[in-house]
């Protein structure tokens, strides 16, 4: 009865999908391709440090207008992304509120960083006037990126711009270095040691001198 079950179970699974035909459905902008002309660029720094997260180059060309386009940042386990656009903070999205993202304008466009509500991964969002479409290449503001609880942390990043159809995904690695605290041991026990043996030296010396004007 169980296994009868299981099979007409999956028979109606495997219908239901292809039936409906959702997952191979082509996405409204299928025909939209980018031109990678830029780097995400590594770095590293130490615990606790905010990290700037910056390409070199143009990110993207767009084959057609945008009005506006969404770059899935992610958000690593232990990292918190900053209010800092190209170095100058913008305003929170929600007054008193920072986990709810920041927004900023730049040269015409508005750029917003923020944690979607269904998946809560992090996206820069680029917005153009009234969203429409003029925006023909796409700009990555350098970002900062912070820790939650500052210590030794490696992570990867990878920009995903969603509106493109090609695999157009830098990445880059991010390094904190936990602090190292200076414990000055092998420094004073070498010049305590050159210490002793210079005053036992001089000790010689002077006994030796005694002994001559004693002779």
């Amino acid at each position: 009865m169980t296994k009868l079950r299981n099979a007409v179970l999956a028979g109606v699974l495997v219908a239901g999908i292809g039936g409906a035909g959702v997952l191979t459905a082509a996405p409204a902008f299928a025909a939209q391709v980018a031109t990678p002309g830029g780097t995400l660029i590594s770095a590293t720094g130490t615990a606790g440090q905010d990290l700037d997260v910056a390409m070199t180059g143009t990110a993207w060309t767009l084959s057609e207008p945008l009005g506006a386009v969404h770059i899935e940042l992610g958000l690593p386990a232990g990292t918190v992304w900053q209010n800092s656009f190209n170095g100058v903070p913008g305003t929170e999205r929600i007054p008193g509120n920072p986990a709810q993202g920041y927004t900023t304008s730049i040269d015409g466009l508005t750029y917003t960083i923020y944690p979607q509500g269904t998946t809560g991964i992090w996206t820069l969002q680029i917005n153009t006037p009234g969203l429409v479409p003029t925006m023909t290449e796409v700009k990555i503001p350098t970002l900062k990126l912070g820790q939650v609880t500052p210590t030794a942390l490696q992570t990867q990043l990878t920009f995903d711009l969603r509106q493109t159809t090609d695999e157009i995904k830098p990445s880059a690695t991010f390094t904190w270095t936990e602090d190292q605290p200076d414990t000055p041991v092998i420094a004073p026990a070498i010049g305590g040691a050159a210490a002793i043996a210079g005053l036992g030296l001089s000790g010689i010396v002077f006994l030796r001198r005694r002994n001559a004007e004693q002779a």
